[in-house]
């Protein structure tokens, strides 16, 4: 059925876009969806999807709505080598969980402006949480969100992308660097995620500096910088302790 536009918010809730699965039926709440629709605001700016298509008639399919935003603080973080990474121990410090996880289904919702759009997955926790404020035991589900996505309003197909971070692949093991925004949800960076090739890892932001550095690097490499990341975040607290 075509939303309308008092409608748009069940539309959001019930006729979110759904990919293939396996083995799981699980649908995020609605309390999930209101906070992950909400989870992005760096990204909810720009011309609303009513004002889109008040626009003109004749619209591409998908209409693309690009964004990015740059999570890196004053460019690069890689002007001096140095050990735990910058990059690394930034990511380390905003983590409330840093573990590996398959994402098994993904539903896309629109942000709460209406101008752009994030991805809630379904993630199947792995191997137990290597560090952070959470502990995440292995074979928890989690939902996971991220920005971009695709999905349909008033009869259109959107897509929103940020073309520095490609979506997730179902079924394909990752490394998450996760910030809690309610129980059970956690919001993943363009920068915050690293895909796992046998013992190998990649980034999944398409920005060439974050590529580059980890390139050749295993997992076992990454999860030591990290937990050398995290021993020094935590130490001036142990010793108030």
């Amino acid at each position: 059925m075509r939303p309308t536009k008092g409608m748009f918010f069940l539309f959001l809730l019930f006729m979110l876009y759904s990919s293939s699965a396996q083995n799981t039926t699980a649908s995020p709440s609605a309390e999930i969806l209101a906070a992950a629709a909400s989870a992005f605001p760096e990204y909810d700016s720009g011309p609303t999807f009513d004002t889109i298509l008040k626009s003109g008639s004749n619209f591409p399919n998908p209409i693309i709505i690009p964004r990015t935003f740059d999570t890196t603080p004053g460019g690069s973080v890689f002007r001096a080598p140095s050990y735990p990474s910058p990059h690394l121990t930034r990511l380390v410090g905003r983590s409330d969980f840093v573990g590996v996880g398959v994402p098994l289904k993904r539903w896309t919702v629109p942000l709460s402006g209406n101008t752009f759009a994030a991805s809630i997955y379904l993630v199947h926790i792995t191997s137990p949480t290597v560090l952070g404020k959470e502990s995440i035991s292995a074979g928890s589900d989690i939902y996971v969100v991220r920005a971009g996505g695709p999905f349909s309003y008033e009869g259109h197909a959107f897509r929103a992308i940020d073309p520095n971070f490609h979506l997730f692949h179902l079924n394909q093991p990752y490394l998450f660097f996760g910030s809690r925004i309610i129980s059970g949800l956690y919001k993943v960076d363009s920068d915050g995620s690293l895909q796992i090739d046998g013992s190998r890892v990649s980034e999944t932001s398409q920005k060439q500096h974050y590529a580059k550095y980890y390139e050749g690097k295993t997992l076992d490499t990454v999860l030591q910088e990290a937990l050398d990341a995290w021993s020094l975040k935590t130490e001036p607290e142990r010793r108030q302790k």
